[in-house]
């Protein structure tokens, strides 16, 4: 089996200046091979989104997201 980690945008401090690469950069380090599912229930272009994006860019981590038809009811990233 190999494992991705899940790490939610909101981490730490809920703001989109988050250092998220300290949680990937962890995860990595214990063999985590990627970012996922991403389940956030957020745009995919929304600030907080966004950072993550950088960060698994940064750690050179792959992302798996799930997709939302609609923001309500549903879970995962919508457009």
């Amino acid at each position: 089996f190999l494992w991705f980690c899940n790490v939610d945008p909101r981490n730490y401090s809920n703001s989109p200046d988050s250092d998220l690469s300290l949680i990937i950069g962890a995860y990595k380090a214990r063999g985590a091979l990627g970012v996922g599912e991403i389940v956030s229930n957020l745009p995919f272009d929304d600030p907080m989104m966004e950072n993550l994006f950088f960060h698994c860019q940064k750690q050179k981590m792959p992302v798996l997201f799930h997709v939302a038809p609609k923001r309500v009811g549903f879970y995962g990233i919508y457009d």
